[in-house]
């Protein structure tokens, strides 16, 4: 019995209201897309220019060669 109409027998339905073979091909769909997306973002940060490339000279040894003897 219904608790909360009082019907006798309540009607559930015994399909699933989404096709499992939906939910499955979604599952794929989303997790190339997923992956798809890590390699991107993974190539952006490898290959990607950083902001502020440093001088790998010494700021003492710049400064020496630029000196006049």
């Amino acid at each position: 019995m219904c608790p909360s109409c009082g019907v006798k027998e309540p009607w559930i339905s015994d399909e699933p209201t989404t096709n499992p073979r939906v939910i499955r091909v979604a599952m794929w769909i989303g997790g190339v897309v997923l992956v798809g997306l890590t390699f991107v973002v993974s190539a952006v940060l490898m290959f990607a220019p950083a902001e502020q490339e440093r001088d790998e000279k010494m700021p003492g040894i710049a400064a020496e060669r630029h000196e006049p003897r």
